[in-house]
C-alpha cells in the first residue's frame, strides 16, 4: 500500500490550502489507480470552498497526487 500524500500534496492537487485540507477531509482512501486517492470531506466545509474544490454532492473527490521525488 502507498503511503499517504501530504496534506500540502492534497492541497496543491485540490487548489485550496492545506489547513482546508486537514480542517475538512474526513476521510482518505486509496484507489487502485497509482496515486490515486478519493478524498470525502466533512458536511462543515462551506460551499464556496466545496465550488473550489469541485466537490461531487456527497461531498468527494477523486483526485491524482504526482508521485514524489
Amino acid at each position: 500500500m502507498e503511503d499517504r500524500p501530504t496534506n500540502q500534496e492534497f492541497s496543491e492537487v485540490l487548489g485550496i490550502t492545506e489547513n482546508e485540507v486537514g480542517t475538512y477531509v474526513v476521510q482518505y482512501t486509496p484507489l487502485a489507480e497509482p496515486g490515486g486517492w478519493m478524498l470525502t470531506f466533512s458536511v462543515e466545509t462551506p460551499g464556496p470552498l466545496r465550488k473550489k474544490a469541485l466537490l461531487n454532492k456527497k461531498l468527494v473527490r477523486a483526485v491524482s497526487v504526482p508521485p514524489r521525488g
